[in-house]
């Protein structure tokens, strides 16, 4: 059984949240019939396509989830800065108190 939770991959929980999200969007614009048509075109023409470009493909997402890596890297940083301030200020307050 596949568990996706925040506490154990945060990176497989954004990925699925934004795909239901975006299939959400996707669907409330087309009909079923529209959608199974592109879907059935995509199946076909894809795996060509990656068959084809797939070394530049992998070069692309590589690159990309090493920018993704970097600016969540320096948003969990600035994140835990706070964090540990407010930690630190209400320790401060309960031994003032």
């Amino acid at each position: 059984m596949f568990h996706v939770t925040v506490e154990e991959d945060w990176f497989a929980f954004a990925r699925t949240v934004a795909g239901l999200l975006l299939l959400s969007n996707v669907g409330s614009f087309f009909d079923l019939l529209t959608l199974l048509y592109i879907g059935t075109k995509m199946v076909m023409t894809v795996p060509v396509i990656y068959v084809k470009y797939g070394d530049q493909i992998k070069r692309c997402g590589e690159r990309v989830k090493a920018q993704f890596r970097r600016i969540y890297e320096m948003f969990e940083e600035k994140m835990m800065r706070k964090m540990k301030k407010k930690i630190f200020k209400q320790e401060k307050e309960k031994k003032v108190e």
